[in-house]
């Protein structure tokens, strides 16, 4: 098994090499969800033999932080053999991800209301 640890640093010390998506340049949406309520899902990230900790998932998390000025975040930081492991993962976490459904989403509209009387533009 895999050791997570938590830890917390300033997103500007993360290294970036390669990834699977051709842009993670966050949108004005996650930077400003990143403000309002920081990272939900801490990036992971992983120490080189320099010290160094490289972003293995979570680039965009990371940019939004960066573009929203947070000079803290928490990141997971986790054992990855070598570059192929972590573009592995990338992968597999990227690939496992799907946008949430319209009635999904209206559903979690409905609920917001009924339990906290919040609209959706709240």
């Amino acid at each position: 098994m895999t050791a997570l640890t938590p830890t917390e640093v300033d997103p500007r010390t993360l290294v970036v090499i390669d990834q699977v998506r051709h842009d993670a340049t966050p949108d004005d949406a996650l930077v400003a969800s990143v403000r309002e309520h920081g990272i939900i899902e801490a990036p992971v990230v992983t120490r080189t033999a320099h010290d160094e900790l490289v972003i293995v998932t979570g680039h965009r998390r990371v940019g939004a932080a960066i573009a929203a000025g947070l000079d803290i975040i928490t990141v997971i930081e986790r054992d990855v053999a070598d570059e192929a492991e972590g573009l592995a993962v990338q992968i597999v976490e990227n690939e496992r991800r799907r946008q949430l459904e319209v009635q999904e989403v209206a559903g979690g509209f409905q609920k917001l209301e009924e339990l906290f009387g919040l609209t959706p533009e709240d």
